[in-house]
């Protein structure tokens, strides 16, 4: 490959960088302003609980691990409403199979003679 090349394939990659910055930002899950964030309200951890059949230490993983945003202006922290649709319409689907693969139960032995 001669140095003539070289600035064609650079034009090349950045282009298809490009691409990928742009595929990237379409996936976002949680938005990066503040304000678009919280704009549908929060919930209590409690009901994030019922309202998206995590548990309460999945939550609290992805709060401890920065996945989730969330708030504690009083005696409670919060969860924004906004992010945790976005990350169940996201991941629901698939968690869904692993339960049911991962929850199916063995039928019990049969009793019989010995």
């Amino acid at each position: 490959m001669g140095l003539t090349t070289m600035p064609g394939i650079l034009e090349s990659i950045t282009e298809r960088l490009d691409v990928l910055e742009h595929d990237l930002a379409q996936l976002r899950i949680v938005p990066t302003d503040p304000n678009e964030i919280w704009a549908e309200g929060a919930i209590r951890v409690v009901e994030a609980v019922a309202f998206s059949g995590l548990s309460r230490s999945e939550l609290y993983e992805l709060m401890t691990s920065g996945k989730l945003p969330w708030s504690k202006p009083a005696r409670h922290r919060l969860v924004p409403r906004r992010w945790l649709v976005q990350w169940l319409a996201k991941n629901a689907f698939p968690r869904a199979i692993d339960s049911l693969n991962t929850g199916r139960k063995k039928p019990a032995p049969k009793k019989g003679k010995k």
